[in-house]
């Protein structure tokens, strides 16, 4: 879950708290440039849709600061394109609506 709200009285600024963007924070810090790096929920997650298939490769374990050893993957492509099947860019953004399960795309 995100907490999300405005700060300050003068100058207002819209922020969010919370584990997921913690653990989104500290991928990105442990992550590499234009790879997109998941945690193993998510790769459980994109598992279940039966329609799409991904191209995942075993990270290792990481360490999170805050977490100990985390399970990561790099996303790598998708296996079949399925018609009216979203993109992996498409999924990224979805998942990170939807789940406390965070995809960081390295910058």
């Amino acid at each position: 879950p995100v907490v999300a709200g405005v700060v300050g009285t003068k100058r207002f600024l819209y922020d969010l708290w919370g584990d997921a963007v913690n653990m989104a924070s500290r991928m990105e810090s442990t992550g590499m440039p234009n790879r997109i790096q998941v945690s193993k929920e998510v790769v459980d997650l994109l598992r279940t849709r039966p329609t799409q298939e991904f191209v995942m490769e075993s990270r290792g374990k990481i360490l999170i600061k805050g977490k100990g050893d985390i399970e990561t993957y790099w996303l790598k492509s998708q296996k079949k394109k399925q018609p009216n099947s979203p993109t992996v860019e498409v999924l990224q953004r979805n998942i990170m609506r939807r789940t406390s399960c965070p995809i960081i795309k390295g910058l």
